[in-house]
């Protein structure tokens, strides 16, 4: 069976009306460009989520220290990234000879399955404090120090002493927490797609080895491999985020702290158990779609 629709778990397909009309490229490029693209969208992520750089493109309506604007602007980090799913659906709809054949919501659903980066990127960059508050802290200690010695504005010696430790400025901290929470999100969307495709290959016995003989079969054997494999690594994984999640809401800083410890761990374990998964499923599916 080399016909590639037959492995397509849902009953819609991006395709054109038309072939002969229309060329695509290969799947080592659709697979190349989107990784590009992605490691780009993540350091740029990285660079607008400092806290100073938001506070500058904002206005200084946000980017302020220690924010907790991270326990809503998650909603906005998932709205954002739905409504892009949406405008490409879109614009793949509209384009001639793709008209027919799906909706954009099933579309922007697809999309969410997608691996991103810049969740991952914010993990190693929220340990990392401002490199300016340190020397800003040192100067203080110092300025305090030299006012007791000299023995006068006792009023800056009840707020500052040579002793106290100022609190750090985790400048990627609200940036870090958002993506890791909205990822969260994405990913229990997600479940909708590896739910379809591990419900439609398992009563077929697609992954029973060599019950998908050829190259169309084996391409198709990695998505529904790749699926399963998110389905049985992710699943745990995402009820503790959500566990955490709503702990981190409803509680104060030390809780948060929490939040950033639990955070980096579940991130280094959502690599090979999430992220990786939903590459393995987007390289079979891609090299599947590419004989559509």
């Amino acid at each position: 069976m080399d016909d590639p629709t037959a492995y397509i778990p849902w009953a819609w397909s991006v395709g054109s009306t038309d072939p002969n009309a229309v060329t695509c490229p290969p799947p080592s490029a659709i697979l190349g460009t989107f990784a590009i693209v992605n490691l780009i969208v993540g350091f740029l992520s990285i660079t607008v989520g400092h806290r100073r750089v938001t506070k500058c493109l904002t206005c200084k309506l946000f980017g302020h220290k220690n924010s907790n604007s991270w326990k809503w602007v998650w909603i906005v980090v998932v709205g954002l990234q739905l409504l892009a799913n949406a405008c490409i659906a879109l614009v793949i709809k509209r384009t001639p000879g793709y008209e027919q054949g799906f909706s954009i919501w099933q579309l922007t659903l697809f999309f969410t399955a997608r691996p991103r980066v810049s969740w991952i990127f914010g993990i190693p960059f929220s340990w990392m404090p401002n490199c300016c508050s340190g020397a800003r802290d040192r100067r203080a200690r110092k300025d305090a120090a030299y006012q007791m010695y000299q023995g006068h504005n006792t009023s800056s010696q009840s707020q500052i002493s040579p002793g106290q430790k100022f609190e750090k400025d985790w400048a990627w901290r609200t940036f870090a927490f958002s993506q890791f929470i909205a990822e969260i999100v994405l990913q229990l969307i997600t479940a909708y797609t590896m739910g379809t495709t591990v419900a439609f290959a398992a009563p077929r016995g697609y992954y029973i080895l060599g019950n998908l003989p050829g190259p169309t079969g084996r391409r198709a054997h990695m998505m529904y491999s790749a699926a399963l494999y998110w389905l049985c690594g992710q699943s745990a994984l995402l009820g503790l985020g959500l566990i955490v999640t709503v702990a981190v809401l409803a509680s104060s800083w030390h809780v948060a702290y929490k939040m950033h410890f639990t955070m980096s761990v579940m991130g280094v374990a959502m690599v090979p158990l999430s992220w990786m998964a939903t590459w393995l499923f987007w390289v079979g599916y891609v090299q599947l779609a590419g004989g559509l």
